[in-house]
């Protein structure tokens, strides 16, 4: 059996989800069986953008009966960006450090605590976890060990870019769209297909809803499937000059039926709620993430009549004019947990293994149809099933014990003075 238990890191703010300037701030837990020998115990930040990109390739190869044959094989690229890595020592001696006896520490359950200011200025594009790409921060705990492997802890939290749906560009309402096109049989021509529409806003939070009123009126001479509108995530990454692309649709909302000659259909007021989402990502160079409110009309054997409303999805909810802001709300991202584990990490990693992100989420959402205005009555919001909201507040909580060592973000200060022992370790830990 080995000398080590246990070795895991908690993060003070629960959930730990931080933003620009904050204090990433935590606790290093490590549990021996029997006492350890290292040269000291490190803490680390990272916070990186990652892309795969796979690609089909065809060689020919000699079939050794003077003829040649063609195969088929995949390609792997990978790319970093990387926005965030600095180290500081914990327990023991500095990295480099090669004088005197390294020390021993002994059994028993011993806690170190780390405290990161996060850099104000320097935009940092929001955690994403979507499998072929993501954009992950984390904090990593090393036993460095002399003559031995390491032993390695991570845990991931979100880090959220400010994208603030109040600033005018966002909370704004974009100018109104309008389509229309004829459908021609042989040489006759019947009269227009036309479609309307207006959402009131250019940029939403999840838990948000867009306030759809839109018209489809069909004047030709044969009936329309329906009409329909749903959200569509754009992903677009690339890696090693080889690009990626996927789209998702988040929901989507239709007619009851047939939208027959001669006839018209409508929605006023349609609320359709946003879940929690990834936030727009614009600020990374290898991973880009848009959406679209797309609006169709359903020509049987045609090309759909489209309108298409770029929108945002941000980071702080939009606050009612005049009200203050209350703390808020976040949800686990809706594409689920994702396993962190890196293609290159050893089994000897410990921590948590799987994350999602959690995302700012607008709870009890009432629209209106201008910022500051009455409440718009409503139809019932079409939205999907959801998990429990967390509600941790804006600003780190006080931490379970005052960490000594705090690490600037370009270090000012890169040997932090360590307080050790630091006391009974949580009891969520014991």
């Amino acid at each position: 059996m080995g000398k080590l238990i246990s070795f895991d890191i908690v993060f003070a703010n629960q959930p730990p989800i931080f933003y620009s300037g904050q204090s990433v701030s935590g606790t290093v837990i490590v549990n021996l069986r029997d006492a350890m020998k290292m040269r000291g115990i490190r803490a680390r930040i990272h916070g990186r953008a990652y892309s795969h990109v796979e690609v089909q390739q065809t060689r020919e190869y000699d079939d050794g009966q003077g003829g040649t044959r063609t195969e088929s094989y995949t390609e792997y690229y990978r790319e970093y960006e990387t926005y965030l890595d600095h180290q500081v020592t914990i327990f023991g001696k500095e990295v480099g450090d090669r004088h005197g006896q390294n020390p021993v520490l002994p059994a028993g359950q011993h806690a170190f605590n780390f405290s990161f200011v996060l850099p104000p200025h320097l935009k940092m594009p929001s955690s994403v976890e979507l499998g072929h790409c993501n954009i992950r921060y984390m904090i990593v705990g090393t036993i460095d060990k002399p003559w031995k492997f390491d032993h390695i802890a991570k845990r991931a939290f979100t880090l959220l870019e400010s994208i603030d749906c109040n600033d005018p560009s966002l909370s704004q309402r974009p100018f109104p769209l309008q389509n229309e096109k004829f459908l021609c049989c042989l040489c006759c021509q019947s009269g227009p297909l036309k479609v309307t529409a207006n959402i009131d806003r250019c940029g939403y939070c999840p838990g948000e809803g867009i306030l759809l009123n839109a018209e489809c009126e069909n004047l030709t001479n044969r009936a329309m499937r329906g009409i329909r509108a749903k959200l569509v995530r754009l992903v677009k990454w690339k890696a090693r000059g080889y690009n990626d692309h996927r789209s998702s649709d988040y929901f989507e909302i239709k007619s009851p039926g047939e939208i027959a000659e001669g006839q018209s259909f409508s929605w006023s007021n349609q609320l359709i709620q946003i879940p929690a989402v990834t936030p727009t990502i614009t600020s990374c160079g290898l991973i880009s993430i848009k959406y679209e409110f797309q609006i169709a009309v359903i020509v049987p054997g045609g090309i759909n009549l489209n309108l298409v409303f770029p929108i945002t999805i941000g980071t702080i909810p939009l606050r009612p004019s005049g009200m203050a802001a209350s703390a808020p709300y976040y949800r686990e991202s809706i594409d689920g947990a994702m396993e962190i584990r890196e293609h290159d990490d050893s089994e000897y990693v410990m921590g948590g293994l799987t994350f999602a992100p959690m995302y700012a989420y607008a709870n009890n959402y009432q629209p209106s149809l201008q910022q500051g205005g009455p409440p718009v009555p409503a139809q019932p919001p079409a939205q999907l099933p959801v998990q429990p909201l967390a509600q941790p507040p804006l600003q780190p909580p006080p931490i379970m014990q005052p960490p000594q060592p705090t690490a600037q973000y370009p270090p000012e200060n890169p040997a932090p003075v360590v307080q050790y022992p630091p006391g009974p370790p949580p009891s969520n830990m014991a």
